[in-house]
């Protein structure tokens, strides 16, 4: 069932023609519209990709050859939020619903039923850099199974 979904969106990233990353483009698509990674970072065994921009960072990662989730980074939250719906859009098209996350410490998240994907803006803590981080669900079972330690 994954990989239809990825298909899909992948689809749906070629025809919107955007400057965001999208859920299911590949590392390569990355590369082609920014260039080499500006770096290339290890957390507990995912591979994250980093690119700069003007004004906001954008990381992908990418599972099983597609990217699953897009973290974008800016220091002004106002900035990061006159982007999230074209953002949002970019990622997957239609579907997104704000929902109540039970309080945890973010300024607002979205889910996606359509496509199987979520987005949460938030501050990250410990530091004065805002993030709007958008992700499949397969992306959120990951960190769940690695944080249970079931993962090898």
């Amino acid at each position: 069932m994954k990989k239809p979904i990825l298909t899909l969106l992948t689809a749906i990233s070629i025809l919107t023609g955007s400057a965001q990353a999208h859920l299911g483009w590949t590392l390569d698509d990355c590369s082609q519209k920014w260039g080499p990674p500006k770096s290339e970072v290890t957390d507990d065994g995912v591979l994250a990709y980093y690119w700069n921009r003007k004004n906001y960072g954008i990381e992908v990662i990418v599972m099983e050859g597609f990217v699953n989730c897009i973290c974008y980074y800016s220091g002004s939250r106002s900035f990061l939020a006159s982007h999230i719906d074209n953002w949002l859009a970019a990622s997957a098209s239609k579907g997104w619903e704000v929902y109540d996350d039970g309080g945890k410490a973010t300024i607002k998240t979205w889910r996606n039923l359509s496509y199987d994907c979520y987005a949460v803006f938030k501050l990250v803590p410990g530091t004065k850099f805002y993030r709007l981080q958008v992700a499949t669900n397969a992306y959120s079972d990951l960190l769940k199974a690695m944080a249970k330690g079931s993962l090898q």
